[in-house]
């Protein structure tokens, strides 16, 4: 029994060519797989406007075409709000700004899976409110995918973590309106 188990171990190393370790020719190519993280982390565009009492201090803007939003998907808007040592400064919406005797302006959004309402309220009287409140006010809006959503472990309120997170995916760039 010992020698047919010793021929039958002889034979099997004899068939495997272990000397020149060389490969055997390529399989069948396996199916496509999965598009990469292009556009999975989400998006960021900004845009400029004017808060007007022609336009009821709302700015309806309609998400670019290279951007599509699910209603699953996260969407946040922040404020330009300066520079400080030459960077620059976004404050997560809403945000409020007092305007003297207990008044306040508050910059705000909603939106849809088309469109962002960047509006203005207060219990002031918007007309009487400066330009500097008014006009060319600059935003960035970040849609987070909700197949994402669930890595971002961050503060949402904090532009840094969320662009950090954004800035993840290769592609990533900010869009201009």
């Amino acid at each position: 029994m010992k020698k047919f188990l010793v021929l039958i171990f002889i034979i099997a190393v004899s068939s495997c060519d272990l000397t020149t370790g060389t490969e055997g020719p390529p399989g069948p190519q396996g199916p496509p797989g999965a598009d990469g993280a292009d556009g999975i982390l989400g998006s960021i565009f900004e845009v400029t406007v004017d808060f007007t009492p022609q336009n009821g201090y709302t700015n309806v803007i309609k998400y670019p075409n290279t951007i599509q939003v699910f209603p699953t998907d996260i969407v946040m808007a922040f404020l330009f709000n300066g520079v400080t040592n030459g960077e620059d400064i976004w404050t997560p919406l809403p945000q409020s700004f007092f305007v003297g005797n207990g008044r306040q302006v508050v910059y705000n959004y909603e939106h849809t899976i088309s469109e962002i309402f960047l509006f203005l309220d207060g219990n002031t009287n918007l007309d009487d409110l400066s330009s500097s409140f008014t006009d060319d006010q600059t935003f960035r809006i970040a849609i987070i995918p909700a197949l994402n959503a669930s890595a971002f472990n961050g503060n949402l309120n904090n532009y840094e973590e969320v662009m950090d997170f954004m800035k993840k995916n290769p592609d990533f760039e900010v869009e201009g309106l």
